[in-house]
Parts: C-alpha cells; structure tokens; sequence
C-alpha cells in the first residue's frame, strides 16, 4: 500500500474518483476525503487535481481556446431556471434527445439535505433539466463512476473544473473509458464548507432544520439566493452578498490556490457572461447570458451544431480581452499565483504542483506593486497561522 503524500492529503480537491478503488468519507467540513493509504498499483495519483493541474499552465491564461462565444439556451424555461444561459442544460438535453449518449452524470440536490448535493445519472430531459442552477456546496461527482460505468454506453459529465480535469487524466491513461466522449464544466471560484452554508442559514435566519427547499442561483440571472422553510416562509437575499460575504469566504484549501477556475480540461466550459458597466460585471437583474469556451474540436462542432438546429444563441467573441473586466476573480487569481506560490514556497509550505516559470509570465498581467503585495499579503497570513 502507498501512503498519500502530505501533499495529497492537504490539498484534495474531494472528486471522489479514488472512492473507485477503496472507501473514503466525508469530513467535518462536508467534503469527500480518500483513506490515508490507497493501493498504487490500481490508482495512479498522478492524476489527482494537486498532481495534474500543473499541465494546464502552459495554454495560456484562459487555457487552450478553439472558440469563444456569448449565447443562451433559446428554450426561454431553461433560460430563466438555470443560474446564466442555461447553455450547459441545453447540451445535455440535446445529446439525450438526438441519443448521442446514453446518460449524463452530474450533480443534483440531495433529495434528504436541501444545502447537500448527491450524484445522479440522468437518462432523460426533465432529469437534466431538474438539476439547473448552481450548487455553491460540497460535491463529490467521480464517486463510484468507474464502477457503474457501463462500455455498451455513451456517456457525458458535468462537474467541476477539478472534476474535469481528474476525470480527463483517468480517461487519458485508460482508453477503455472513451465511452465518456463529451466533458462539460462551469466556472468555479471554489467549493464552501458546510459551516459556509451554516452561516448562510443564520444569516437568512432560517433553521437548517426546517428546510425544505434551497436555491442559490437560478430563477432569474444572478438570480437570488432563496430558501423555503416547512412553514412556507421565504428568505432571500441577493447572491453578490451570499457568495461574496458567506460562502466564498470559506473554501477548501486547493480552490485558493486553483489555476483552472475556467474549466480548462472540458471540452467546453461556461461562466457568467456579466454585462459591464464601467468595465465591472453587473448584478442586475436580466436575462441569462453564458460565456462559453470552446476547447476542443468536438466541443466546438457541438455548439456549431446546437446552433444551427436553433437550440440556443451563440454570438463569436474575436478577442477575449472583455474576460479580466468580466472575471476579475479568476483573471486575478491566476495573474497573481507566482506570488502566492513563491511566498508559500519561500516559508516551506506545501504547494501544488506547478510550474514557476509557466505562472512567472502570467505574472506581467498585473503590476509589480500589486504582485509584492499579493507576496507579502500571503506571508502575513502564514506568519499569523491563516495559512497552515
């Protein structure tokens, strides 16, 4: 048996795909963790997120791009439930319809824990669509895949970039998973804790105890944070304030030092398609709009294709420089990682595996000030213990 490496162990990103092999458990923070030991002669932990992440770093800053698009889904009910334009619901629904798979896994509300998830494997339509709107909780959607998978079926995934990027390793080594022929993921800013949720709860005033259904994003775009109690009340509050006060303040350790927020491994990826106002995303209320990354061939032919049979709306991009003003979050975040990584290096932390001279050069995005900043910011927070 092989021991996980202090590295592995510190910074999972919780796909579940070793569950495959032997048993983990969820922790006190609600995230899927593996065994301390797994056997290395079934599982290569090259592909774990912390081990392969670093592959992605040397396709640029928005990762490799075939195509680049603003669009929507045309079915105005998947449009207005899905948290932006529904462009990923669209995708499934069509791939299901057209039977160019068989299933689609991805991740839903758990039925028993409205503010939990669970994995489903959606045959149908009204499954697919049943799963719209974002889930700022907990996931583990690799859980038990190598074992249901099953070779006389075609499949397609939608998780998270972490998700993505494991999941595209795995098939990557094993050719016989090439039944999963279609990856689809979401920008991501990192996955909260359950005490995140907890503290959602409190501030919503609504006992964990007596809900019944939750919502963070969809009905609408951003859409607002909303739950409904057994009693019927109602509480909500906008997502800028549920996500920017609560959740994004409590995430697991890897999403704080996490290169591929855009979903770099899928075949296509969709964020928010903000629109600006003085180069800043807005939060008003309006119809939903993704931004969609194309990344492969076969993603972008399936767009192609999903637009022209009048599926959804898509709009070609020819410069993708509207991206810093309207993900400044992850623009940041990657433009800055040389000095988060190089500071956590210089006081023998422990950091993903990443290549220094590949994050140097995204580095000039940004100015030297706000770089001896970042540095000397994530020194004080590991001098202070923030950072362990």
């Amino acid at each position: 048996m092989a021991k996980l490496s202090n590295l592995e162990e510190k910074y999972c990103c919780g796909c579940g795909l070793c569950n495959n092999f032997l048993e983990g458990m969820i922790d006190e923070k609600g995230y899927f963790r593996p065994c301390k030991e797994l056997d290395s002669q079934e599982f290569d932990k090259s592909v774990c997120y912390c081990n392969s992440m670093v592959k992605s770093t040397n396709k640029g800053l928005w990762g490799e791009i075939k195509e680049a698009y603003f669009g929507y889904s045309t079915d105005e009910n998947i449009r207005k439930k899905a948290s932006s334009g529904g462009i990923l619901t669209a995708l499934a629904c069509y791939l299901l319809r057209k039977k160019e798979i068989d299933c689609v896994i991805q991740v839903k509300v758990n039925k028993n824990n409205p503010l939990t998830t669970e994995t489903v494997w959606n045959t149908n339509e009204n499954e697919v669509i049943n799963c719209c709107g974002s889930r700022y909780t907990a996931s583990a959607s690799l859980i038990d895949i190598l074992k249901k998978i099953e070779f006389s079926k075609k499949y397609a995934v939608i998780g998270k970039p972490c998700d993505i990027r494991v999941l595209r390793e795995y098939i990557n080594l094993h050719k016989e998973y090439e039944n999963i022929i279609y990856l689809f993921t979401f920008f991501c800013a990192g996955t909260p804790s359950k005490q995140a949720n907890s503290k959602l709860m409190e501030r919503m005033n609504i006992d964990e105890n007596e809900l019944k259904h939750f919502t963070y994003r969809g009905n609408g775009w951003p859409g607002k944070t909303t739950g409904i109690t057994n009693k019927g009340e109602v509480s909500t509050i906008e997502y800028e304030e549920s996500w920017g006060k609560v959740l994004g303040r409590d995430i697991q350790n890897i999403c704080r030092f996490c290169w591929e927020g855009v979903g770099e491994a899928a075949d296509i990826s969709c964020g928010d398609g903000w629109y600006l106002k003085d180069n800043k995303p807005s939060f008003e209320e309006s119809d939903g709009r993704n931004i969609i990354l194309a990344r492969t061939e076969k993603g972008n032919n399936l767009l192609k294709k999903l637009f022209n049979e009048g599926e959804i709306q898509l709009e070609k991009l020819d410069s993708l420089d509207c991206l810093k003003y309207m993900q400044p979050g992850q623009y940041m975040r990657k433009s800055s990682m040389f000095a988060s990584i190089l500071a956590m290096k210089l006081m023998l932390k422990k950091v993903p595996n990443y290549n220094m001279l590949s994050l140097l050069k995204y580095s000039k995005n940004i100015s030297i000030k706000t770089n001896f900043k970042i540095f000397f910011g994530t020194l004080k927070r590991i001098i202070k213990g923030r950072i362990k």
